[in-house]
């Protein structure tokens, strides 16, 4: 935060690109930070994988039809090119990140406490209590303000956030 307040225009949205890239230091940081986001995607791949699969095998056509072989390499082969598209067709980090904060924050701190509430509080699922109706609104505020998060991400991506309308240069490494 403070760096972003000395330097405002000059912090660029990815923090490595902000130092000189013939440090050392920065670049063992670098591979640390390669290390890590590879042992990372199959630990976030193998919930999802389990998920999808669960909701095949929910269906009892698709769960009689398709081979546990076939749909273990389909749902793994179907994640990896669906990762390998967003990274190549989004612009920058800064994107992404943006996109994770509109979603995951309405969602963790708005949505779901709310609707957890609803369904497990001392109320629970009574739509005319006054506890439960707040708390129903408090997961509606959250989805406003999701949408309201995504739509704004969508605006400055596509129309940059330049005051004098034209598009801003997005950093472009990921």
């Amino acid at each position: 935060m403070t760096g972003y307040a000395d330097f405002r225009q000059d912090t660029k949205p990815n923090i490595l690109n902000n130092y000189e890239t013939d440090d050392w230091l920065l670049q063992a940081g670098s591979v640390a930070i390669t290390v890590v986001i590879m042992l990372n995607y199959p630990l976030s791949t193998h919930p999802c994988r389990i998920t999808i699969n669960h909701m095949i095998n929910s269906n009892k056509f698709l769960a009689t039809k398709i081979p546990h072989v076939v749909r273990y390499w389909v749902i793994t082969l179907g994640m990896v090119y669906l990762a390998l598209l967003v990274a190549i067709f989004i612009p920058g980090i800064d994107v992404a990140f943006g996109f994770l904060g509109a979603t995951a924050t309405a969602v963790v701190c708005f949505i779901m406490p709310g609707i957890m509430y609803f369904k497990g509080g001392p109320y629970a699922g009574q739509w005319g209590h006054r506890a439960n109706i707040m708390a129903l609104g408090v997961a509606a505020l959250g989805a406003i303000l999701g949408i309201i998060g995504v739509t704004a991400e969508l605006y400055e991506v596509v129309w940059g956030s330049d005051k004098d309308g034209s598009r801003d240069d997005r950093d472009s490494s990921h």
